[in-house]
């Protein structure tokens, strides 16, 4: 089941973030990774699971603090590109 009927990728891991994160977990994915970029082509899931990094928080406050500066890490570099 796909959360998200138009099928954005984008909204799919954003739905994630934020419901891993209400939970006090921090997903990682890596983003500039040749690896997962193979991995995703060829649905390899052992391979892309072996790829994310899941970090345990004390509260979901914490896991929030923590994916709030990831994305704005992530999308400051993004511009500087």
């Amino acid at each position: 089941m796909h959360p998200f009927r138009e099928g954005n990728c984008r909204s799919c891991k954003v739905f994630l973030l934020a419901y891993a994160a209400n939970h006090g977990q921090v997903i990682d994915y890596p983003r500039k990774n040749e690896e997962m970029n193979a991995a995703q082509e060829n649905a390899d899931v052992k391979q892309i699971s072996s790829l994310i990094k899941i970090q345990n928080l004390p509260s979901r406050d914490a896991a929030f603090k923590l994916l709030t500066k990831q994305m704005k890490t992530s999308k400051d570099l993004n511009q500087n590109e």
